[in-house]
């Protein structure tokens, strides 16, 4: 499978898509997932690509969102590979708090690492979809 596949199923996570991948082809069929996109606009393109994914039954592989405690553990082993103390301390504070992502995000985004949480993220998503990946083609 080409990196530029891996690539575009990562960034689709990112932004909140469910992901299908076709097992021969690496076809990749997406859409917002309602639970992080609210109602789906692109009803049309949704039910699309369902009918599509249904007709080949077995033939696409689906990766999810990764859950909430994936995403609290990929925030949670950034911030303590921070080498700035301070924001290291800030940025766990913020994973203790209520509402953890939100602070955690405002925290990030708004210091000198926010380019390379950014790149932490991908890196962790790609391998977490590699790792879906491995266990449908096992």
């Amino acid at each position: 499978m080409d990196d530029s596949v891996l690539q575009e199923v990562a960034d689709l996570l990112d932004m909140g898509f469910v992901v299908f991948v076709h097992k021969r082809t690496f076809e990749v069929l997406s859409y917002p997932h309602p639970d992080r996109w609210g109602e789906l606009e692109a009803i049309d393109e949704y039910e699309a690509i369902r009918s599509r994914i249904e007709e080949a039954a077995g033939d696409f592989i689906e990766i999810a969102l990764p859950s909430a405690k994936d995403a609290f553990r990929m925030m949670q082993d950034f911030a303590n590979q921070v080498q700035d103390e301070r924001l290291r301390t800030r940025l766990l504070e913020a994973l203790r708090s209520p509402k953890p992502f939100r602070h955690f995000r405002h925290m990030v985004e708004s210091s000198d690492e926010a380019e390379a949480w950014t790149a932490y993220r991908l890196a962790r998503i790609k391998e977490y979809a590699i790792g879906r990946l491995a266990e449908a083609w096992d």
